[in-house]
């Protein structure tokens, strides 16, 4: 019997970063109070861009915290899913009226096409080096500035600080994700919301440390969201249930599991009754930390996050190389302002406690305090990358010292309001373009199909997101940036 001692230390368990109307449907609190009922969970942190995705039980914006137990859906499928902001040394107001369209041009003509022929490709021996070292390697391959390392969550490698060896890599990591890994790399993805994005910084709202972070007003810069396509989502998928068990018998399970829920009598069961019956189950068991399958998940995870961390470096590389062709300018100079994952597990010392942080739809973010005096972030705190939907503002921020009431967590960007289903009901694919046109926002495609599902309506207003981020002390706004132009992967 549950007691009412017991949900109210489940919900006190529960530490919400946002008010009520900021929660997208109503079953967000629900779930996160099933959360909070896991073993060995200690906390959760509901962020301002909280909101529910059918396929999973633990919502995006969430920060998943316990001590000796690890929660694979807790961080989902596209583990190393980020961000990164790079500075320019253009100005946006200065550019010839065809800049953007001979940009896209050359940035397209770089990345894979759909029958891979354009693919760059890694060779197995380079693959492992990559998996461990993340931007390290992609210092050396890419022609990086040294500085890249400190400019990255986890110093460039999510490896740095752990006991795992390079032999782990190969002893573990899925064949298939290997393959995968080969073969597609570059790859911004089509999938959901996933973006590149030209942007001006509109304003700086914190002019001191704006300047530290070599950030002013008229300031071309660009922002990249991506995973890794196929690397990362293979091993994510490698572990749909429980720790990843092999073998064709756990396949063909997973895949019987999946054909009846499929075909299962709609006029009968509502959506979410059959989800649940058929995945949740399974979707919430954890794995002891210190068990051999928790080893092998964290040795994937890290390396997924590692080779996501390379691949937006990779993107990187191909845009300053579109900037200089479309500017026919030679000295461009390009600054990486800072990369980070939402999609991620790692064991961290918070308050001098150590913790494993279960990060869905969440970035880590780190207050001044926690870097080394050498490091310009210890005057500043962590920047964060907060964009709004397409069509909306972005923002930079600075995390500040409160953000460890959130066990060093934030949101990563605005957050849907509605769900897609709902989205292409309401709105059209012409809709969403004249939205943009309003703003004189330039649209690029590459494959993606999903505009509807990805217009600024359909998302919550960012302005108002960062309100609460403010408000509730995890961040400082540092600069606005608007919108000149995005490629839909």
């Amino acid at each position: 019997m549950v007691t009412a001692d017991v949900i109210d230390n489940q919900i006190k368990k529960i530490r919400y970063f946002l008010p009520d109307e900021l929660v997208a449907e109503d079953d967000a609190r629900e779930r996160l109070q099933l959360l909070a009922k896991l073993p060995d969970v200690v906390g959760l942190a509901a962020l301002p861009d909280l909101h529910v995705k059918e396929e999973n039980p633990f919502p995006t914006g969430t920060a998943l915290v316990t001590k000796n137990t690890l929660y694979p859906f807790g961080v989902g499928k596209r583990i190393g899913c980020g961000m990164r902001l790079v500075k320019t040394s253009l100005n946006a107001n200065e550019l010839p009226s065809d800049f953007i369209d001979n940009f896209f041009v050359h940035f397209k003509s770089f990345l894979p096409d759909l029958d891979e022929s354009r693919v760059p490709k890694i060779q197995n021996t380079e693959l492992y080096d990559l998996l461990y070292d993340g931007q390290k390697w992609a210092a050396q391959h890419f022609d990086r500035h040294p500085d890249e390392c400190k400019h990255t969550e986890n110093q460039g490698s999510f490896f740095k600080g752990t006991d795992y060896e390079k032999s782990d890599i190969k002893k573990y990591v899925p064949s298939d994700a290997i393959k995968g890994g080969i073969r597609k790399f570059a790859y911004l993805g089509a999938v959901g919301n996933h973006f590149f994005e030209l942007q001006k910084v509109d304003d700086t709202l914190n002019p001191e440390i704006a300047q530290k972070f070599g950030v002013f007003p008229g300031q071309l810069v660009f922002m990249i969201h991506c995973d890794s396509g196929a690397f990362s989502k293979r091993c994510g998928i490698y572990y749909n249930k429980k720790s990843g068990e092999k073998g064709v018998g756990q396949k063909l399970k997973h895949m019987s599991r999946k054909m009846g829920f499929h075909f299962s009598d709609f006029r009968f069961r509502e959506y979410n009754a059959r989800w649940n019956a058929f995945f949740n189950n399974s979707m919430l068991s954890g794995i002891s930390a210190s068990s051999e399958a928790a080893h092998r998940y964290a040795i994937i995870a890290y390396a997924a996050a590692n080779y996501c961390i390379v691949n937006r470096t990779a993107i990187t590389h191909f845009v300053e190389q579109s900037l200089r062709k479309a500017a026919d300018e030679k000295n461009i100079e390009t600054r990486l302002l800072y990369d980070v994952s939402h999609e991620t597990i790692k064991k961290e010392q918070i308050n001098g406690e150590s913790f494993w942080i279960h990060r869905n739809g969440a970035s880590a973010a780190w207050p001044a305090s926690q870097f080394k005096s050498d490091s310009i972030f210890a005057q500043t705190g962590q920047p964060l990358l907060m964009p709004g939907a397409m069509g909306q503002d972005s923002y930079i921020c600075a995390a500040q010292e409160n953000v460890k009431s959130s066990w060093c967590s934030v949101n990563h960007g605005a957050g849907r309001k509605m769900k897609k289903a709902r989205a292409k009901e309401l709105f059209t694919e012409a809709g969403v373009k004249e939205k943009l046109n309003q703003r004189k926002i330039k649209l690029y495609k590459l494959f993606s199909k999903d505009l509807v599902t990805q217009g600024p309506d359909s998302y919550k207003d960012i302005n108002s997101i960062i309100s609460n981020v403010e408000g509730f002390g995890l961040a400082k706004p540092v600069a606005r940036l608007t919108p000149l132009a995005v490629l839909k992967g």
